[in-house]
């Protein structure tokens, strides 16, 4: 019957295992009964770190040291989870509206998650006075981020986005659905079209290439870590800064209300659905 010879197998063939696999193809041509039967090929050796490390996502989060990302931070520290490693950037880790710096720091990190929280933010008054440069400055930074995640193959992209850039004039309740339906109040055009322009990145950057690119667009946020500055600040923690400047004087706290219904809540109260 037919003879059945396997070869030899070993992960790193000898000069010997070579003469003999010679041996035995020699002897198949001469004899056609003999059948041999060929070991499966052993997968390459993992040299490459991020292959080795593959199992593990890698999160980074862009303005990691402001209101959102400390409490992100807080939370995932408190949940430990070991196939995950969590990357919280600042503006000391690179200038995200330079396209160079921050593929650097794709390089630097290589994540396989981005949460995109970096902004240039501000209070009424900013928005009011520096119009231009909240329009340019986020339409940069994002342009970055989504050019770095595309270019890389990154898993999922989270961006943040704001209330404010809901029209201006609007019906309620107001859902995702109604971005676009108007402007936004002219008071922060340049930052809140900026920010309207992720949710139209996202839907390309799907349509075109199939990327996971998202967004979630939580009401006005407050807490610790905020922004307390008089002037820049957003209005809760305006008032409480304020407020405690006329406790430390000993002056009348007086604010003006028009009846007005917004709606606030604190960083860990963002919760994914």
């Amino acid at each position: 019957g037919n003879i059945k010879t396997p070869l030899p197998r070993s992960e790193a063939a000898s000069s010997t295992d070579i003469d003999r696999q010679r041996w035995i193809l020699t002897i198949c041509k001469r004899a056609p009964h003999v059948r041999v039967v060929e070991p499966p090929v052993a997968p390459p050796e993992v040299t490459d770190s991020r292959s080795a490390m593959s199992a593990q996502k890698i999160v980074m989060v862009t303005g990691g040291s402001g209101l959102v990302g400390r409490a992100i931070q807080e939370v995932i520290e408190g949940e430990k989870n070991a196939d995950e490693k969590w990357i919280y950037l600042s503006s000391k880790d690179g200038n995200l509206t330079d396209a160079a710096e921050t593929a650097a720091i794709f390089d630097k990190y290589q994540p396989t998650h981005v949460i995109h929280l970096a902004a240039q933010v501000g209070g009424l008054f900013a928005n009011m006075k520096h119009k231009v440069q909240f329009w340019r400055n986020n339409i940069m930074m994002n342009d970055n981020i989504f050019q770095e995640c595309h270019k890389r193959g990154v898993q999922k992209l989270v961006s943040c986005l704001s209330t404010c850039i809901f029209p201006d004039k609007s019906t309620f309740p107001i859902d995702e659905k109604m971005i676009h339906d108007g402007p936004p109040h002219a008071s922060n055009e340049g930052y809140a079209y900026a920010k309207r322009m992720v949710d139209v990145q996202n839907r390309m950057y799907k349509s075109q290439y199939g990327m996971n690119f998202t967004a979630v667009i939580p009401t006005n946020i407050f807490g610790k870590h905020d922004n307390f500055h008089l002037e820049d600040s957003h209005v809760i923690p305006g008032l409480i800064h304020r407020g405690l400047l006329c406790k430390q004087k000993g002056e009348p706290f007086t604010y003006v209300t028009f009846a007005m219904r917004r709606l606030f809540c604190v960083p860990f109260h963002i919760q994914p659905h």
